[in-house]
């Protein structure tokens, strides 16, 4: 049986809402590491890695990820950012499968509209684009399983059907 879950993939992506949903649909716990940060910083992401800088928030993130203990079964959003850091991705496949939700750049690009206040590390002069190119082999690397996001996700494909759909390729 498969206790942990981690979803991993880029800003956008959909990781914490389909996170969310499965677990309500599985009766397991949620952990959105982003909003965990948040809670103890008492602060938005954004404001935490401008103020630590990206090494220190890296190092940061990787330290709430090596943390993360399971005594229920559970869904895993971590920030996207997380890959760049392998201490709490390691710490995160030794609890459970790690699937990469993966989406094309241009549907990622359009369910961003706070891009400039999201609190996206990386972004520099390559932008999203960049932070992609960066990114996709890493998510690669660490995933036991690919979920290609559908077309028309969120809106001719609803949440709730990817969360199933993603639900049927893990057999949970």
């Amino acid at each position: 049986m498969i206790r942990v879950v981690t979803l991993v993939g880029m800003p956008g992506v959909g990781k914490s809402k389909i996170g969310s949903e499965m677990a309500r649909m599985l009766e397991y716990a949620f952990i959105d590491t982003d909003k965990v940060i948040s809670r103890e910083t008492g602060r938005p992401i954004q404001s935490v890695l401008e103020e630590k800088g990206i090494p220190a928030f890296l190092d940061y993130e990787a330290l709430v990820l090596a943390q993360i203990q399971c005594v229920r079964s559970t869904i895993v959003s971590p920030g996207g950012s997380s890959v760049l850091r392998n201490d709490g991705m390691a710490h995160l496949a030794s609890l459970g499968p790690i699937v990469y939700l993966m989406d094309t750049l241009d549907n990622i690009r359009a369910r961003i509209p706070n891009i400039d206040t999201r609190g996206i590390v990386g972004m520099g002069n390559d932008g999203l684009e960049g932070v992609f190119r960066e990114r996709d082999p890493l998510y690669r690397r660490w995933a036991s399983v690919t979920f290609q996001i559908p077309n028309g996700f969120p809106f001719r494909v609803t949440v709730k059907e990817v969360a199933q759909r993603l639900i049927a390729a893990l057999g949970i």
